[in-house]
């Protein structure tokens, strides 16, 4: 669709044109739209082909960004408060910068500006100063959407490869014996390999005493003429039969066109695997589910001889869900398509279920009435677990990049702003302003800081290994007090909390961690004065469950069940946060084997009770009182 000739103002967009791509979309909002025409110039001569749209007030405002994305606002505070244009733009689209521009700017509106959320604070004759903020926009907005992008082919790439039926290694080329970087779950399923087991070794050493050893340069020399190549590979499992299966070697090239990998897929040469070894599940069945033959392996897996299963129906070791859709995927076969595969759970002679994956094949008479099935499977339990592992973290790493490149931003950019204002006023402003414009550039850097280190938490308690022991749960309380000294400070909480605490079994140091995030948002979202209360009780089935009550509003039944996912934002429940804090006490306590909970009427304040629960000393005698001294009190704690 062409761009509109309609003649307009100039700096000012009409509503429903369509600017070209791409365009850096400014908002000012201004009742005589003056400013707008001088930013859509200094924009276009800085290279950003602006599309400019002036906008009367705040509340014109809100509407315009609820209806279109925008990369920035620049308000004329003359004209529009600047509250109710940060709190439009909070409410309409967060994350969209907004600069304050006034006729005369002193050093407390600057302050005052940048604290209120804005990311910068200039004098109308000095319009310039929005290219470099919006120059630095496009940039971080590009690199945002190149990340989403690769992250994107990545995620979509990684999925195929791992939810692959065939098996599939990656080996180096570059380093000597061609050593094995990579397997996907298809490939540890054939073979019964684990990670450990091949990662890091040459993939001729995986062929068995019975197959061709291949030298690896040979495979090498092969592969660099551009050439592919088969290997034989067996695998002695825990229970005395061999896997079989073939690897087809591929080169991979670089963009320079070097091989620098071997790429294999892998197929189980089932004809070997059941004649010699029977090592997959065989068996026949008539439509009813009936079995009429199964081989070894198949009497291995039910934990019966093979001649006592015929007669025997598998439809019985289905679960009702599970029974119902492959019932449906018998009904699907027809003499044009007799072959179909399916996955399903099966519930296995000790009570457990495990996944299969079945190629069926259908076998019709020459009227085309269905006789038999003949059926072969495999267990792929594992790779099911391991793609459930990799959805988890896929999830995970979604949010973690969305919490980086947001929650990172937001006090970068108020402290690029205060830096800016430095560079340009310093010669104006006195000593004890510098000081005030440094405490604040420290103050942002510490909150950036503990940003990351909360994101490092988090993905370390996946990882790491500790081992428990009984808690001075008094002295962690006083630990967790202690670094929440300056919200205590601010806020002045009155803080109740018993004088002996019931001996749980933890890790102290992120036990501490718990108490941290639940504290700090008991003060934050508590009351004002807050009034928070610190509890512990032991329960009868062997725990010892820990609360923190808050005076505040409390929460919603759907706000609560929000709570303690993975990343969830808490300023959609209440103002403020990076909402990491609830994730890391859901992995925390969950690794420690405890719960989470949270308990709230959702009534104006009545507060909330958050909660988590360790494991009583009972292997130690009773869960009484550990003698730790509360500590960490300031005065007006109770």
């Amino acid at each position: 669709m062409p761009e509109s000739k309609t003649r307009r103002r100039p700096g000012v967009g009409q509503e429903g044109e369509e600017p070209q791509a791409p365009r850096f979309r400014v908002l000012v909002v201004q009742q005589d739209g003056t400013d707008a025409a001088t930013l859509e110039r200094l924009l276009a001569e800085g290279g950003l082909h602006p599309f400019v749209k002036q906008v009367p007030d705040a509340d014109v405002l809100r509407y315009v960004l609820q209806r279109e994305p925008w990369h920035l606002v620049v308000a004329d505070v003359d004209d529009a408060s600047p509250e109710r244009v940060l709190d439009a733009v909070r409410a309409a689209r967060p994350g969209v910068e907004v600069i304050l521009v006034a006729r005369e700017v002193g050093h407390r509106e600057i302050l005052r500006g940048l604290q209120a959320g804005a990311c910068d604070v200039i004098a109308r004759d000095r319009l310039g100063h929005v290219l470099t903020t919006a120059q630095q926009i496009r940039r971080m907005d590009r690199m945002e959407q190149a990340r989403n992008r690769v992250h994107e082919a990545l995620t979509l790439h990684g999925r195929a490869v791992e939810a692959a039926g065939l098996g599939l290694i990656i080996a180096d080329m570059r380093q000597p014996g061609l050593p094995v970087v990579y397997g996907n779950p298809a490939f540890e399923a054939i073979t019964g390999l684990r990670p450990e087991e091949y990662l890091g070794r040459s993939c001729c050493d995986l062929q068995g005493f019975r197959t061709r050893a291949v030298d690896p340069q040979e495979i090498q020399q092969t592969l660099r003429r551009g050439a592919s190549c088969r290997i034989t590979l067996e695998k002695r499992r825990p229970d005395g039969s061999t896997a079989w299966s073939d690897l087809m070697l591929s080169p991979l090239r670089d963009r320079r066109g070097q091989v620098t990998h071997a790429v294999g897929l892998q197929s189980e040469t089932r004809y070997r695997a059941i004649v010699e070894d029977q090592a997959e599940y065989v068996c026949r069945f008539r439509p009813d589910g009936t079995l009429t033959f199964a081989n070894q392996a198949y009497g291995r897996m039910m934990g019966r001889d093979p001649e006592a299963l015929i007669g025997a129906n598998f439809l019985d070791w289905l679960p009702p869900e599970e029974r119902e859709r492959f019932l449906h995927h018998l009904a699907t076969f027809t003499p044009e398509q007799p072959l179909r595969s399916i996955e399903h759970q099966v519930r296995m002679p000790d009570g457990t279920l495990r996944w299969q994956h079945w190629t069926d094949r259908a076998l019709f008479d020459d009227d085309g009435v269905l006789v038999e099935f003949q059926s072969t499977g495999w267990d792929i339990t594992e790779r099911k677990q391991a793609e459930q592992e990799q959805a988890h973290l896929i999830e995970e790493l979604d949010a973690f990049a969305h919490t980086v490149a947001h929650d990172l931003k937001s006090p970068l950019m108020t402290l690029i702003g205060f830096a800016d204002v430095l560079e340009r006023e310093h010669e104006t402003l006195t000593l004890e302003q510098l000081r005030e414009f440094a405490g604040h550039i420290g103050r942002y850097a510490h909150k950036m800081n503990n940003l990351i280190d909360e994101l490092m938490l988090l993905a370390n308690v996946r990882r790491a290994g500790v081992t428990t022991a009984p808690l001075d749960m008094g002295g962690i309380v006083a630990e967790a007090l202690q670094r929440l000294g300056y919200l205590l400070d601010e806020h002045e909480p009155v803080l109740t909390q018993p004088e002996t605490w019931p001996v749980a079994v933890g890790y102290g140091p992120w036990v501490a961690e718990v108490w941290v995030n639940y504290i700090s948002n008991a003060i934050k979202y508590g009351g004002r004065p807050p009034h928070v209360t610190l509890g512990a009780e032991v329960q009868g089935d062997g725990w010892v469950r820990f609360w923190v009550r808050d005076n505040g509003d409390g929460l919603s039944p759907e706000a609560q069940s929000r709570l303690f996912r993975p990343f969830e934002r808490l300023e959609q429940v209440k103002a403020g946060g990076q909402g990491l804090g609830l994730s890391i006490v859901r992995r925390i306590v969950e690794r420690l084997g405890g719960t989470v909970g949270v308990r709230s009427e959702g009534a104006a304040g009545q507060g909330s009770e958050f909660s988590f629960t360790l494991p009583a000393l009972a292997s130690h005698g009773d869960a009484g009182p550990w003698s730790g001294a509360p500590g960490g009190l300031r005065p007006g704690l109770a």
